[in-house]
């Protein structure tokens, strides 16, 4: 059992996994893919194609913006880990609605790549310590909401 399956399921950290993997694959394409074509002359006045990134163009500007993506996802996924924390839980909610918010104010640029994003991460804190149904139909919840997970219709543990 690794650490993460203590606090998340596996659809909630699939989700924060993607969310984070999309993030990285944004900062990757601004770094080293060409968004950006044109033609100009050299010195002989022979016809030249140019090309260049979304960082060569905007620089620090376009890097910040690539990177927010990552930075939300890593940052909402870091406030779901800590959700028994006092404040947490609304702070990934938070966190996620900027994603959102962010992904809509650019959507013209690069926000519709960070769509996937926010999707993901609205569905990891919709889904973070809900109760489930295991294969037995009994209905657990998770520690972080209940202190402890408990089985309806039984006497919670005090150990």
């Amino acid at each position: 059992m690794n650490a993460a399956s203590k606090f998340f399921r596996r659809g909630e950290w699939t989700a924060l996994m993607i969310a984070v993997g999309w993030g990285v694959a944004l900062m990757v394409v601004a770094f080293t893919t060409p968004l950006y074509r044109g033609e100009g002359t050299d010195s002989t006045g022979a016809l030249q194609n140019t090309s260049a990134t979304l960082v060569e163009v905007n620089g620090a500007y376009g890097a910040l913006i690539a990177a927010m993506p990552l930075i939300l996802s890593l940052a909402t996924t870091l406030a779901l880990w800590l959700r028994g924390q006092r404040h947490a839980g609304p702070m990934a909610w938070a966190l996620t609605l900027l994603c959102a918010a962010f992904s809509l104010v650019t959507i013209t640029t690069v926000g519709v790549f960070a769509l996937p994003v926010a999707g993901l991460l609205i569905y990891a804190c919709a889904m973070h310590g809900r109760p489930y149904r295991m294969r037995t139909g009994l209905e657990f919840t998770f520690p972080l909401i209940s202190g402890r997970a408990s089985r309806p219709g039984r006497k919670p543990r005090t150990d």
